[in-house]
C-alpha cells in the first residue's frame, strides 16, 4: 500500500461503529458537510498506532449515483491526503469521524471539498 492509500483499518465498517460516533460524538457543521468525530478507547502500547478512520454517509439527497460516487471518491481523496498531513495526523489520530455530505457538496470542485473536510476536523481539534 502506498502513501495514500485507504485500507480496511482506516474505515469504519460497522453499523455500531457509525452508532457510537454518531451518537456520542462532537460534531462540527459547514456549508457541503457534517463531520462527527469521536475518540477512540486507549489502545494498547505494543504495536503500531491505528489511523484516523472514516465512515461515510452520501444519501440519495445528494444526487444520482454517478453524482454520489463522485463525492464518495473526492472525499475518500481528500480524507488521504489529510492522513498524510503530520498536523492533522498528529491532532486527530485516534479519532473515528463520520462525514455526512449534504447536496451542495455535488457543486462543490474537489479542492472544495477537501478543504471543508480539512475544515472540519480543525473545528473538532480546537
Amino acid at each position: 500500500m502506498g502513501l495514500f492509500s485507504f485500507p480496511k483499518t482506516a474505515r469504519l465498517r460497522n453499523p455500531a461503529e457509525f452508532k457510537k460516533t454518531l451518537d456520542n460524538g462532537n460534531k462540527a457543521v459547514n456549508r457541503h458537510m457534517i463531520v462527527f468525530a469521536f475518540p477512540r478507547a486507549e489502545e494498547p502500547k505494543s504495536g503500531p498506532v491505528k489511523p484516523m478512520r472514516m465512515g461515510l454517509i452520501v444519501s440519495r439527497k445528494v444526487g444520482n449515483s454517478v453524482e454520489r460516487n463522485r463525492v464518495k471518491r473526492a472525499l475518500r481523496e481528500g480524507f488521504r491526503h489529510l492522513q498524510a498531513d503530520p498536523e492533522v495526523a498528529a491532532k486527530a489520530g485516534k479519532l473515528d469521524i463520520v462525514v455526512i455530505a449534504r447536496p451542495s457538496t455535488v457543486q462543490a470542485s474537489s479542492a472544495e471539498i477537501v478543504g471543508s473536510l480539512r475544515h472540519g476536523l480543525g473545528r473538532l481539534n480546537r
